[in-house]
């Protein structure tokens, strides 16, 4: 990913700006009545690849801001949102 950041910092334009954005699937609040189920139901819907790629990293979205740091793009500002179901 950091690899990823790094080219788009090189090709912006000087004083352009990138916008990147991840669910992290694993932050997911879920309820349900049976809570064995639901971290069952929550950790396979954050740790199964999607079909394009072959790896999934339910933590990604959280991770984002550290991924920033380490490249040479410049953190403006990062925003959270919680999903719940």
């Amino acid at each position: 990913p950091v690899f990823v950041m790094n080219e788009a910092a090189r090709v912006l334009r000087p004083g352009g700006r990138a916008a990147w954005s991840h669910t992290d699937f694993d932050g997911i609040i879920v309820s349900g009545p049976d809570a064995t189920l639901t971290r069952t139901v929550l950790h396979a819907y954050a740790d199964t690849p999607p079909p394009w790629t072959s790896a999934a990293d339910g933590q990604t979205g959280r991770k984002l801001p550290g991924l920033v740091r380490r490249s040479r793009l410049r953190m403006v500002e990062a925003v959270v949102h919680v999903t719940t179901s």
